[in-house]
């Protein structure tokens, strides 16, 4: 179908039931999966766990974490991004962190040096339970389309760490 300036006008309806029916398929999952808590950093210094910001409930990440079935650990947070604190990481003791990095700084020596800071804070569950993610799709991150992917591995992410603890 075409409008009266000639454009197709059938595609967005399209495309638009094809990301609906993949959110359908997380929200589905979700459903029968017990929530896991969750600590989504937005950025931290390389290779340290210093500076450590992370998606509240009050951010598009956060509503995400939420249609996938996560719990956030900063849900009650009214900044969008605040800066965390190692005291409050030990406190909410999440049973799962998803550390992002810009894919162009997300190289395996980076992977590996932020692997072995989150390791140096064995008190946390994700750590102990070796439920530190690492991920590096910056189109995940951006507002928009793309973020139906992110739903899809957090999705991932939650089914993957369940399956672990049982």
């Amino acid at each position: 179908d075409r409008d009266v300036t000639g454009v197709q006008t059938c595609a967005l309806p399209i495309s638009k039931r094809k990301l609906e029916a993949r959110l359908d398929k997380v929200r589905k999952k979700a459903e029968g999966r017990k929530p896991l808590s969750i600590l989504f950093v937005v950025g931290h210094n390389v290779g340290a766990i210093e500076r450590v910001y992370a998606a509240s409930g009050h951010s598009f990440v956060g509503e995400i974490i939420k249609l996938s079935g996560g719990d956030n650990i900063l849900k009650g947070t009214s900044i969008a991004f605040p800066l965390v604190s190692k005291e409050n990481l030990i406190k909410q003791d999440p049973d799962v962190i998803v550390d992002s990095m810009p894919s162009d700084e997300a190289t395996g020596d980076t992977i590996a040096k932020a692997r072995e800071a989150w390791g140096k804070l064995p008190s946390l569950k994700a750590v102990r339970e070796n439920h530190v993610y690492f991920l590096k799709q910056d189109e995940f991150l951006i507002p928009g389309p793309t973020m139906v992917g992110l739903a899809e591995y957090l999705s991932n992410v939650f089914d993957q760490a369940q399956n672990e603890l049982r």
